[in-house]
């Protein structure tokens, strides 16, 4: 018999990948697995004959896949036993054929006891895979697929880790983490095979990588700080979830493994308590079943009410005449004498009736509404205003559709405590306290269009119901009555009050209440509120904005508080500001709406009070305005005739189909060119322009694929904190030739060549760089500016890591060139041609980090050597030269002071490889090719000791004089005026830089926020730059991107005390440090590279002994009272 390989696991827990995964390594799975779905695209890599069984199990233990309590199965029972001889004899048949066999069904994981009887009988011993993932990631995916509630999915990660333990725990032979199999596959798989006794073949890791281990479909992770608060209210749940990572992670798995059994055998009551949750969940299910038949009907009555609304206005407009003659009556009643004893009293007066009375005379209880509300009333024949003054608002019910009890008493807390009826409150006193009584009826928005009622006492409420709605007065920001009649003329024809209409009928009936509220749009986030009966207004109002909801599809929500932070800490409404405030103080509703773009079309908005969103939706459109300089409104509609045929605004066909469809917004943006580089996306439902405009342009994202991004920011420092596509468009400036690519560079250098015959004969000067950004490229640029002036004629050969290709840009001799390139191959042959009519070629590998080849490039370089009179100057920027971990880190993520030979071989296996990294990686190779190219440089640039040092340790036998000991011109700064670290103050602590990536210290700054809140470290962190990190920056004071002339203030500005430069890595130069203390700002740095070189001999700077963020903390403290004692 073959080894019995079975992956068990929850659902959604990346079983399936893990399944194909192993199959690579050689486990058969048999022929007969089921198809791919639209919820698992990639494949289920399950045999149909389990499936089928284990189906059929559960239906005999009367549960389904998604029931809670864990299934009793009995073996003896007759379609049980079917069952059991059933899978004997299918699957003796399977596991005749090959060493391993595999299986896979998130359901096995709960019928272990059938299946060990099974394996039993065939004489063979599972050997159980574990498939791990957190519970809150579960949790998203089922919500995604099937709408499970968090605590649904809890209970069945639950039953389907915990409570079989016992069963599948003398067999487990190994967990896998199903974020650690994305993120580090090569690692996990090697670790999976050594407990399996399997063999990872050469390649098989990259074969699986690029056919189906897509991070993109991933769509749910959580770090384990964010994990640790989401189920801090749910213990026992994080409990058990620690105990499985341990087993995951390595480490001391006896001890998880000693931890899970203590807690599954105490955790026998939670079978009992997921019964009564399936019970629950089948209540629901009948409940949800009559509900939508109830629905159907209702719908039909609603169409009667149309026709009976007359008749019930006249019946309630005469039962409140009756009544106002009966209460009196009542109170007359009420009046006589009643003797005890010898002595006469009257009897008390009934406050309820008092309160009745005033009631009716405000015209604020609407009868009809209550008995066509609350069905019992009526059945049970009580009077309706009574009902309500003794019982009906203590149960939260409405007297009237514009009088929310439930909401006037969330506002008020204090009435219900004291026993105060809220509508009697809010007619005596609060409508003159500006107390609210509808989320949609805004007592100071009404009062601001009738100023009048206040100086006359008149209740705004009362006289906007009396008529006061007639002249288009509007009772909220968000509901414009005007619009409203408008859109329905049928309702001012029979006299019907446009917001009571919305709030009984309309908002069913999807009718608008505001050209900027879309209730198709809003229920097609919310689905759940039409079949709970919940109004989309009141609810945007109330819950919806807070959760980040779009009211409309140009209208983000998100976007508007991320750029207005004050709002939600001050509790307002982001859509009532903008219509109110925002849209006059040019705060952009939506990433595509850009007010001062648009109001520079439509001056006139502005002097006429016009919102310009507002009247762009209403028709501005049409006109050809178009709302962003990335989005061309005549250029989609020329592209798309279709759209203004059918009278549709062309953004929002854009943001909900257009961009799906691929239907370009602009000729400069390529819609299938930027989904390339960022597929997510589309899979993630997100907007690729959206995208660009909030994040792209961060993220170096080109929008056309013959636009190089990079390259102009290079040339335009000043782009710095905007979009740098968007200032080209903005400004088109002189040399705009110069990042389009205008043609091959194969098919234009021949011609170049012949217009260059005549030219003055000098060097021709080669630069071999990425556009990676940073120091090395800035250098480059000052390199290329200078020669510019020199009048020298300039070719950067570069490969642009975000678009995945090479290009060429020549420069000097008055060109502006840029140029694709097929492959270094075809370059290097036009250039070797190209030398013969120059007197030299200088050649500059200024960085190779990020090329795919960038060994087969010092072999042409070599080569041209051998041939040409040729010149090679190597600047040291990183260490690319001595491994492909640039910065020597290792695979533990720490410096590696460039061990033994083969401890790199090892570690080179082991590290986690980003897409940056070279393939086909030797490190002996490695070496051998540098050495030899390093050797034949004329000239190697190093900027610090600490890099020359670094260097000589890789490569001993280099000569001395070819090392040019060069540190970098920073220029010149004034001295910062900054306030010295005071005794029991908080010690303010700048960043200054791009801390993008772990080398720079990016993690680690996690990791220190974490220390100072639970250690309570008397520390503030403020970065002078960014982060690279949205969650991240939540957490900090970021100001953004700065210019270097900028800096200086900056630091003055945000009051730090001291600096730290978080980096982990040996910088080869570090410019921040340089300038930090050309500025005299104390700083603190890790006992590494060139930073720690210059500030250990610097008077206001401090070396921290270990890369460790307490110890980072202990250090900065007191460093910062040494400095307090200095100053």
């Amino acid at each position: 018999m073959p080894n019995l390989v079975i992956v068990i696991g929850m659902h959604r827990s990346g079983s399936s990948a893990l399944m194909r995964a192993l199959s690579y390594l050689g486990v058969e799975l048999g022929e007969e697995l089921l198809e791919a779905r639209p919820d698992n695209p990639r494949g289920f890599w399950e045999d149909k004959e389990l499936l089928a069984i284990n189906e059929l199990l559960l239906q005999a233990s009367g549960l389904r896949w998604d029931s809670c309590q864990h299934p009793r199965v009995d073996v003896f029972r007759p379609e049980v036993r079917r069952l059991w001889e059933r899978a004997i004899e299918s699957f003796r048949g399977k596991l005749s054929c090959g060493d391993s066999f595999g299986m896979k069904d998130s359901r096995m994981i709960r019928l272990l006891e059938f299946w060990h009887s099974v394996f039993q009988e065939l004489g063979v011993s599972p050997s159980y895979v574990l498939s791990l993932r957190d519970p809150l990631s579960v949790a998203e995916s089922l919500f995604r697929r099937n709408g499970f509630s968090q605590a649904k999915s809890f209970c069945l990660w639950l039953s389907h880790y915990l409570l079989p333990w016992g069963w599948y725990a003398p067999f487990l032979k190994v967990v896998v983490s199903y974020d650690q199999l994305m993120s580090q596959p090569g690692v996990e798989l090697e670790r999976v095979a050594r407990r399996l006794g399997l063999r990872v073949e050469p390649g098989v890791v990259e074969r699986i990588k690029e056919e189906f281990l897509d991070p993109a479909l991933r769509h749910a992770c959580y770090s384990e700080e964010r994990l640790r608060d989401q189920l801090s209210g749910f213990n026992f749940l994080y409990t058990v979830w620690e105990a499985f990572e341990d087993l995951a992670y390595g480490g001391q798995e006896e001890e998880a493994k000693a931890k899970i059994e203590k807690l599954s055998r105490g955790s026998f009551s939670l079978n009992e308590l997921f019964g009564f949750v399936d019970q629950y969940e089948k209540l629901v299910e009948g409940i949800t079943r009559e509900k939508k038949v109830l629905e159907t009907k209702l719908s039909k009555l609603y169409t009667q009410q149309t026709h009976i609304q007359q008749v019930v206005d006249g019946l309630s407009e005469y039962i409140a005449k009756q009544a106002t003659k009966l209460y009196p009556k009542q109170l007359e009643e009420q009046k006589q004498l009643i003797f005890f004893g010898s002595k006469k009293k009257p009897q008390p007066q009934d406050p309820i009736v008092d309160q009745a009375r005033f009631v009716l005379e405000q015209g604020m209880f609407d009868f009809g509404y209550y008995w066509s509300i609350y069905l019992d009333v009526r059945k049970d024949r009580k009077d309706p205003l009574l009902h309500f003054l003794q019982y009906g608002w203590k149960e939260r019910r409405n007297p009237h559709p514009l009088f929310d009890t439930d909401y006037y008493l969330r506002e008020n807390e204090q009435l219900e405590k004291e026993g105060i009826n809220p509508l009697v409150h809010f007619l005596e006193w609060g409508w003159r306290e500006k107390r609210n009584p509808h989320p949609l009826f805004d007592l100071n928005y009404y009062l601001g269009q009738c100023p009048q009622l206040e100086a006359e006492g008149l209740n705004p409420l009362v006289y906007y119901l009396k008529g006061g709605w007639e002249g288009g007065k509007s009772p909220h920001i968000l509901f414009d009555s005007s619009y409203y009649l408008e859109q329905n003329p049928e309702v001012a024809q029979e006299g019907i009050n446009p917001l009571v209409h919305f709030l009984e009928r309309g908002w069913r009936e999807k009718r608008n209440p505001h050209p900027l509220f879309d209730l198709g749009y809003y229920l097609g986030q919310c689905p759940q509120l039409e079949a709970e009966g919940l109004n989309p207004l009141v609810h945007f109002v109330k819950y919806g904005w807070k959760e980040r909801r779009n009211p409309h599809p140009l209208f983000d929500t998100d976007y508007y508080l991320r750029e207005n932070e004050q709002l939600e800490k001050e509790g307002i409404n982001p859509l009532v500001h903008f219509l109110e405030w925002g849209w006059r103080e040019k705060r952009n509703p939506h990433p595509l709406f850009d007010l001062n773009y648009y109001l520079g079309q439509c001056p006139q908005l502005e002097a006429e009070g016009l919102n310009p969103l507002v009247y762009y939706l209403k028709g501005g459109w049409e006109g050809g305005k178009s709302p962003h300089i990335l989005f061309d409104s005549s250029y989609y509609l020329e592209q798309n005739p279709e759209v203004a045929q059918e009278g549709i605004n062309p953004l929002v066909h854009f943001l909900e189909r257009g961009w799906r469809e691929k239907r370009n917004p602009h000729p400069l943006f390529d819609l299938g060119y930027y989904l390339g580089q960022c597929p997510q996306l589309e899979a993630e439902g997100l907007n690729p322009l959206v995208h660009f405009v909030k994040y792209g342009w961060k993220e170096r994202r080109n929008p056309h694929p013959l636009f190089d991004v990079q390259l102009y920011e290079e040339t335009h420092p000043e782009t710095v904190r905007t979009n740098a596509f968007l200032h080209y468009l903005v400004h088109k400036p002189e040399d705009w030739q110069g990042y389009w690519v205008t043609e091959e560079f194969e098919k234009r250098i021949a011609a170049l060549a012949l217009s260059w015959k005549d030219k003055k004969k000098g060097s021709l000067f080669l630069f071999i760089d990425h556009v990676l950004g940073g120091g090395a490229n800035f250098y480059r640029q000052q390199w290329i500016h200078q020669l510019e002036k020199e009048n020298q004629l300039i070719f950067l050969f570069y490969y642009n890591f975000f678009k995945k290709g090479y290009y060429v840009r020549i420069s000097g001799w008055e060109n502006q060139l840029l140029l694709s390139c097929s492959c270094p191959d075809s370059f290097f042959s036009h250039i070797g041609a190209l030398c013969e009519d120059f007197d030299g070629l200088e050649i500059i590998p200024n960085a190779l980090v990020s090329f795919p080849e960038p060994l087969s490039i010092l072999e042409w370089c070599l080569q041209l050597k051998k041939q040409k009179a040729i010149k090679i100057i190597v600047p040291i920027h990183d260490y690319f030269c001595i491994c492909p971990s640039y910065n020597l880190l290792n695979d533990k993520d720490q410096f590696c002071g460039i061990p033994t030979i083969e401890e790199c071989r090892r570690c080179l296996v082991a590290i986690d490889k980003d897409e940056t990294y070279p393939k086909n990686l030797n490190i002996d190779l490695w070496r051998e090719k540098w050495q030899d190219f390093l050797e034949h440089a004329d000239e190697i640039l190093c900027f610090s000791e600490s890099s020359l040092s670094l260097l000589f340790k890789a490569y001993p036998t280099l000569e001395k004089n070819q090392i040019i000991l060069k540190p970098h011109s920073i220029g010149s700064f004034r001295k910062a005026k900054l306030r010295a670290p005071q005794p029991n103050e908080e010690v303010i602590v700048g960043i200054v830089g791009h801390i993008d990536t772990k080398a720079k210290g990016k993690e680690l700054i996690g990791e220190m926020i974490q220390t100072i809140q639970l250690e309570k470290w008397p520390i503030k962190l403020v970065v002078i730059g960014t982060v690279g990190d949205p969650e991240l920056e939540k957490k900090l004071h970021v100001y953004g991107p700065y210019r270097k002339e900028e800096l200086v203030s900056l630091i003055e500005s945000s009051m730090v005390n001291l600096c730290f430069l978080p980096s982990i890595w040996p910088e080869t130069f570090s410019y921040v440090t340089e300038e930090l203390m050309a500025m005299g700002v104390p700083l603190a740095v890790f006992d590494l590279g060139a930073q720690a070189e210059k500030v250990r001999r610097y008077k206001w700077g401090h070396v921290i002994s270990h890369i460790d963020p307490r110890i980072a903390c202990k250090e900065i403290c007191e460093f910062a009272l040494r400095l307090a004692e200095l100053k």
